[in-house]
């Protein structure tokens, strides 16, 4: 395969695309055609390799091999079919290697050109370069470990004895020797003088390190144990309070470790400290790679690779790879995919550079623009205007647990959130972007407020405490009215209209009501939904139609309502199968299509638009991950779908003869 060099990696994909059969005559918009779906991003971080001066980092994906420079520029990126579990790179830089999850290995230059690769080398899913780059060490699930010629692939020696799948390799520093260590603690180490064996490792074993002066070996696992090589004695151990050591480096100096401990704490530690010193947080629970490329910089990899300062003692940035996406945010030419674990930003046009947002404490959420293009985000230290704004509004209510950007772009709403006795109290508040006001504050209750929603233009704002939503002026923060019965879900539970004349709330049975937001009283129920629970609804721009993904049953489906006064019961909307399960449904700004992202199990995912027929007039797949949400651009020309491991699908969407 030739590698590709570009900053979006492209991948058309399998489609089926038609123009919509509706009439285009009188108002009715004219058909649209699409163009084939368009794959962008790299995928989920696996593995992560540093070179020998930290300037270059190679990251294993699931969608292939990506070579970046430590500022975050893609050097290349080399698409491969199955999930790149194991990378390394030799100390200059100049040579890489990766091992996937079907047993398959290949050896790159430095500029993606693909030297060698192999199949079925004992089902491989490690592999560690020397040094210098001339030799290759491969292990797997068989239990061999494996010296190569790192050029031709020839095998230079074969190590045997292990009794379970290799879990890691490791080359002394100065390239004589390697070692390997299996699932059940086995240390091996292979010189041209013969192989030795070390006991005393951990079991189940993880991760395997030399110090730098090549005299020690250090093993994750449960405990973290460091061996003098030469005696053959443990001179180290650390026992984790909770959970296991998965992955380790040593510093540079060869003075102190680093590890990733339970719920995303990066820490170093000295043989004979009691407590290890806290470096940071990674956006996640675990790390699955951790490389200490200076005295000053940890670089630490699972969902997102983040970058640590050692006497900051904090993340300061990280590599435009993430993984765990569910959101989709469009303006103009930026992209920005969301998550639990970090933001992604990118140019559609490949102008730009991607680049990466983390969050300060917890997840982090798009809330959407300033006027003047500013990113508005949302975590649970607060809601912060990008790149690097302090947080807005009171902090001493407590963690932000909702917030919603007025439509102007130039207020936030947020609902903080603090322990009071045995329970909580939530504070909400509308707080002025540009100067950091806080316009005006409610008084504290006793329930969580787990949305906030604008309406009306802005005009209303929607507050949801537990099953209540409660209406309010948003100019004032004044209680208009109450509606009670709504889903606890959260972005299912209520979607105001156009014209924010109406509430569509989903209730805990399955029902959908629609309630007008000034009086709280109903003005209409659907119940046509049988035993199947709703997970998404949406309004057409004009208000005169409701679509509503339902769960369970017969499986997941799309329907939609004919809001008007002489309305109709719901339609379902064709081609879903009982394997899809429907994450998110967007009209385009016109409101003549439909849009729905689906997981389709083992099957990956699918992206399907229906026209105002209900026609289907686009279907694209997604083999290999899930689609959750979707993003329109403003002139509706575009339609962006967001895919859990990172990437993106791009579908261009043209009307007439446009």
């Amino acid at each position: 395969m030739t590698p590709r060099t570009s900053a979006l990696t492209l991948l058309t994909l399998g489609c089926a695309a038609g123009s919509s059969t509706g009439g285009s005559t009188g108002d009715a918009p004219p058909p649209a055609t699409f163009s084939s779906a368009v794959r962008v991003g790299v995928g989920e971080p696996l593995d992560l390799a540093a070179s020998a001066d930290g300037a270059l980092l190679v990251v294993g994906t699931t969608r292939g091999v990506s070579l970046y420079s430590a500022d975050g520029a893609l050097r290349f990126t080399v698409e491969h079919p199955a999930r790149v579990g194991s990378v390394s790179i030799s100390s200059s830089g100049a040579r890489i290697a990766a091992a996937d999850q079907d047993g398959g290995v290949m050896v790159l230059d430095d500029s993606g050109a693909r030297l060698w690769s192999a199949e079925g080398l004992g089902r491989s899913n490690v592999v560690a370069l020397s040094p210098d780059g001339a030799q290759l060490a491969v292990g797997g699930s068989d239990g061999m470990l494996r010296v190569l010629d790192s050029t031709s692939g020839d095998e230079q020696a074969r190590v045997e004895g292990f009794t379970s799948e290799l879990r890691a390799l490791a080359w002394r520093p100065d390239g004589g020797a390697v070692a390997g260590v299996d699932w059940d603690g086995g240390l091996q180490i292979w010189s041209r003088d013969g192989v030795s064996r070390l006991t005393g490792a951990p079991s189940p074993a993880y991760e395997l390190v030399w110090s730098p002066d090549g005299q020690r070996l250090a093993v994750a696992g449960r405990p973290v144990v460091v061996l003098d090589v030469g005696s053959g004695e443990e001179v180290a151990r650390f026992l984790p309070s909770g959970g296991e050591v998965q992955s380790l480096a040593f510093s540079p100096d060869g003075a102190r470790l680093a590890f990733g401990l339970d719920h995303g704490k990066v820490v170093t530690w000295a043989p004979g400290e009691d407590t290890p010193t806290a470096v940071g947080r990674a956006p996640t629970n675990s790390q699955a790679a951790l490389v200490w490329t200076d005295p000053d910089t940890i670089w630490a990899t699972a969902d997102a690779i983040t970058r640590f300062s050692v006497s900051q003692q904090r993340a300061v940035g990280g590599l435009p790879v993430v993984n765990g996406v569910t959101t989709a945010s469009l303006r103009g030419d930026e992209l920005v995919l969301g998550g639990n674990h970090a933001l992604l930003r990118r140019s559609l046009s490949g102008q730009t550079a991607p680049t990466v947002v983390l969050p300060k404490t917890g997840g982090i959420t798009v809330l959407g623009w300033t006027p003047e293009g500013a990113l508005v985000t949302a975590e649970a230290a607060g809601v912060r205007v990008q790149p690097d704004g302090a947080p807005v509004g009171p902090t001493s209510r407590g963690g932000v647990g909702a917030a919603a950007l007025r439509p102007d772009g130039r207020a936030v709403a947020q609902a903080r959130v603090t322990a009071e006795g045995v329970g909580v109290v939530s504070v909400v508040s509308l707080v002025s972007l540009e100067d950091g006001r806080t316009l005006w504050e409610r008084p504290p209750t006793k329930t969580r407020a787990n949305h906030l929603s604008f309406c009306a233009e802005g005009a209303l704002l929607l507050a949801q405490h537990e099953r209540v939503v409660t209406v309010m002026d948003a100019r004032t923060g004044e209680p208009i009215s109450e509606h009670e019965g709504v889903s606890t879900e959260e972005d299912v539970g209520m979607s105001c209209s156009p014209l924010g004349d109406r509430v569509a709330s989903a209730k805990p049975d399955g029902r959908v009501t629609i309630w007008n937001p000034h009086t709280g009283g109903r003005t209409r129920s659907l119940t046509q939904f049988g035993d199947r629970d709703v997970s998404k609804l949406a309004w057409r721009p004009d208000g005169a139609a409701l679509a509503v993904a339902v769960r369970g049953g017969a499986g997941d489906a799309v329907l939609l309502t004919d809001m008007g006064w002489g309305w109709r019961s719901p339609r379902e909307l064709p081609g879903l199968t009982a394997a899809n399960i429907v994450h998110d449904v967007r009209f385009s700004p016109d409101g003549s299509l439909l849009a729905a992202s689906i997981g389709a199990g083992p099957n990956g995912g699918r992206l399907i638009v229906w026209d105002a027929a209900g026609t289907i007039v686009h279907d694209s797949t997604t083999p290999d991950a899930s689609l959750f949400g979707l993003a329109w651009s403003a002139d509706g020309e575009v339609l962006v779908g967001a895919l859990l491991d990172g990437t993106a699908v791009v579908v261009r969407v043209q009307r007439g003869g446009k």
